[in-house]
């Protein structure tokens, strides 16, 4: 007779993972100087994947190239105004015959209001969410402006951390991570 009961389950990582995201979305926030809180913070759409024009030549002459994984949330307290972002994931294939390497760097998007995050206002110390319901331009917000803006703000994102990635290569990244808000899963912990 066994002492133990044969079982079918997948162990829970979801507050290790909601802390992971929450402390990369603090790091753009602080980064780009926007404020909003994460108290309602769901899952808008779906999961993109998306093909960046940026490619990387290779010393053999092949070219690297990159997509990003992404995902719209919306989030706000409970007295703001909604406002969008992104959680981001880079893949890159290293020739066209490779298979593309998931799991590359992660980080956070948040689009401003000149790039279609409506609900986004002019504060005292940066962009903030707007509070009143008169302000509330949810209804106004096109999702496909703010997917453009985030192809648009990843061609240059990885564009500038790969050309520093390569020019000075260090295998511990942290200062070019630290510089771009983008972290390898494998080194997350550090930010934490």
């Amino acid at each position: 007779m066994n002492w133990y009961k044969k079982a079918e389950f997948k162990f829970d990582f979801y507050e290790i993972e909601k802390r992971v995201w929450n402390k990369l979305i603090k790091l753009e926030q602080e980064k780009e100087n926007i404020s909003f809180d994460l108290e309602n913070n769901d899952e808008v759409g779906d999961l993109r994947k998306i093909d960046l024009d940026y490619k990387h030549k290779t010393p053999g002459g092949e070219d690297d190239q990159y997509r990003i994984l992404a995902q719209m949330y919306n989030a706000g307290g409970d007295w703001e105004n909604s406002i969008r972002y992104f959680k981001c994931q880079l893949e890159e294939k290293w020739t066209e015959s490779d298979n593309w390497r998931k799991g590359r760097e992660t980080f956070i998007y948040i689009p401003t209001n000149k790039e279609g995050n409506l609900n986004l206002i002019k504060g005292e110390k940066g962009l903030i969410a707007s509070e009143n319901e008169s302000d509330n331009k949810s209804d106004e917000i096109s999702d496909r402006q703010l997917w453009k803006s985030l192809k648009k703000h990843c061609e240059k994102r990885v564009k500038e951390f790969k050309k520093e990635y390569f020019k000075e290569y260090d295998p511990n990244l942290t200062s070019i991570e630290k510089k771009f808000n983008m972290y390898l899963p494998e080194r997350i912990y550090k930010i934490l």
